[in-house]
C-alpha cells in the first residue's frame, strides 16, 4: 500500500475561526448553509452559496486546500493539483453532520504531477465524474454514482481509493497500477488491467475485466458468467460468490486460503457470507456489509485479517479525518450595534 494512504489529512487551521467570526462586523450578510473556505498559504478566503465551490476553485491556484460545508454544491471540471475537503460522503448521524455533494457531471484531473497531486476527501459525486489524464491523485471517504474514464483521456497513472463506495465504475482505457483499500466496487467494467491491487475490498459485477489483479482478504461477487478471472490474477485469502449460476467465481486465477459460494443445491451465497443483504439492491450507500461472525472472526483467511472493508489497515469509516464545520448560523440582518451574532461549531476528530 502506498504510504500516502496512511498520511492523507491534516487538521483544518485554526485560523478558519478567526475568518469566520470576522464577519461580524459586516452588514446585509445573507445566512447560507452552503460554505467553502480556501486556503491559499497563510490567506483563507470565504465563499457563500450553492455556486461557492466554483467561486473558490476558480480562485485556487495548485497546492490550495478547499474546504466545504454540509451542503449541495455545483460542480466543476476540476483540473488542478489541489486539496478538496467535504464533511462527509453519507449523513453522519451520530455526528450530526449531513454530507457534502457535488453535484452534475464534470471531468477530473491533475496536470502538475511534480510539485502537487490530487486529493478528494469526504465528497458525495451524484453524477458521471470522467477521469482525465491524472498521476498519484487519491480519493479518501468519497462515494461516487458513477466514474467513467475517458478512453481519449490519456493516462491515469497510480490512482488511489481508500475507504470509497463506487456504485458504478466504467473505465474505457485503463487504470495504471490502481489500488483500492477497503472500499465497495459495484458494477465495473475494463478496469482490472494494469496491476491492480484490492486490499479488504468489496468488489462486484465485474464485466470485461480481470487482468492482472492481486486482492487481499476482499469478497470479490461474480454476477454472470463474463469476465472470470484468469492465470494472471492472484487472490490471497478470499471470499468469492457466484450468483446466478454455479461454478468457481475465482476462475483459473491463483488462489490461496480463499473459499468461494455459489447457487448450486438451492444455496444463497449471499445469505452464506453476510448478516443481511439484498441482492435485488447490491449498492446501497446506508448498507453496511457486516459478515457472519464466523467470517468476520477470521474465517477463512490464515493471517488473522478479517475480509471486507472493516478489516484489514484502514477499516471503513465513512467520516473524514480533520475537523468539520457542523455548523454555521448567520443571521440575514445585523442587530442595532451594526454585528452579526454568528453561531459556529467545529467537529473535532
Amino acid at each position: 500500500m502506498k504510504a500516502k494512504a496512511l498520511q492523507f489529512g491534516k487538521a483544518m487551521s485554526a485560523a478558519l475561526f478567526v475568518l469566520l467570526l470576522s464577519v461580524a462586523g459586516t452588514k446585509n450578510a445573507l445566512a447560507q448553509t452552503q460554505l467553502a473556505t480556501l486556503q491559499h498559504g497563510d490567506t483563507l478566503t470565504a465563499y457563500y452559496g450553492g455556486n461557492a465551490f466554483v467561486s473558490a476553485y476558480t480562485a485556487a491556484e495548485e497546492g490550495d486546500i478547499i474546504t466545504l460545508s454540509s451542503g449541495t454544491f455545483t460542480g466543476c471540471t476540476i483540473d488542478k493539483s489541489i486539496t478538496v475537503r467535504g464533511a462527509g460522503a453519507v449523513p453522519d448521524t451520530l455526528a450530526g453532520t449531513a454530507c457534502t455533494i457535488l453535484s452534475g457531471n464534470f471531468n477530473i484531473g491533475n496536470t502538475d504531477y511534480i510539485d502537487h497531486t490530487l486529493h478528494l476527501e469526504g465528497i458525495y459525486f451524484n453524477g458521471t465524474v470522467v477521469f482525465w489524464q491524472m498521476a498519484d491523485p487519491t480519493f479518501t471517504r468519497c462515494n461516487f454514482m458513477r466514474i467513467f474514464v475517458n478512453e481519449y483521456g490519456r493516462q491515469i497513472l497510480n490512482p488511489e481509493f481508500v475507504n470509497c463506495v463506487i456504485k458504478n465504475l466504467d473505465s474505457r482505457a485503463p487504470l495504471n497500477c490502481p489500488v483500492f483499500v477497503n472500499c465497495v466496487v459495484w458494477a465495473a467494467s475494463n478496469i482490472c488491467g494494469n496491476n491492480t491491487t484490492v486490499y479488504n475490498c468489496h468488489w462486484g459485477g465485474i464485466s470485461n475485466g480481470y487482468i492482472n489483479v492481486t486482492a487481499y482478504n476482499s469478497i470479490i461477487y461474480k454476477v454472470s458468467g463474463q469476465a472470470l478471472p484468469n492465470n494472471t490474477c492472484q487472490f490471497y485469502n478470499c471470499i468469492g460468490i457466484m450468483a446466478n449460476e454455479t461454478g468457481n467465481p475465482f476462475g483459473t486465477a491463483y488462489t490461496e486460503d480463499c473459499v468461494y459460494y455459489n447457487t448450486e443445491g438451492g444455496v444463497d451465497p449471499y445469505a452464506s457470507v453476510y448478516t443481511t443483504y439484498r441482492f435485488d439492491t447490491p449498492f446501497d450507500f446506508e448498507e453496511t456489509y457486516d459478515l457472519l461472525p464466523e467470517i468476520a472472526g477470521g474465517f477463512p483467511t490464515s493471517d488473522g485479517t478479517e475480509v471486507g472493508i472493516h478489516g484489514g489497515q484502514m477499516p471503513y469509516t465513512a467520516r473524514p479525518s480533520y475537523q468539520m464545520l457542523r455548523t454555521l448560523n448567520v443571521p440575514q440582518q445585523s442587530d442595532t450595534q451594526g454585528k452579526l451574532n454568528v453561531e459556529i461549531e467545529i467537529l473535532n476528530q
